[in-house]
């Protein structure tokens, strides 16, 4: 898959990559990269994960006064 003028993705098969994030949801986007392999890195997954809608919102835990 070629994006606009630019080089052809580490990410041959989107649909096969989205599993795989799911399926490793709870390591970070480095970490994705790394055992995915194909010298993916970690903004390669965040393009990737972009362009498939997949967002990961942190919960955070306020102590103390509101």
């Amino acid at each position: 898959m070629r994006s606009q003028g630019g080089q052809e993705s580490k990410i041959q098969d989107l649909e096969e990559f989205r599993i795989f994030v799911l399926e490793n949801q709870h390591e970070t986007q480095g970490k994705i990269a790394e055992l995915w392999g194909n010298n993916l890195t970690q903004q390669n997954v965040s393009y990737a994960s972009q362009k498939l809608g997949i967002t990961r919102k942190k919960n955070v835990w306020l102590s103390g006064k509101r």
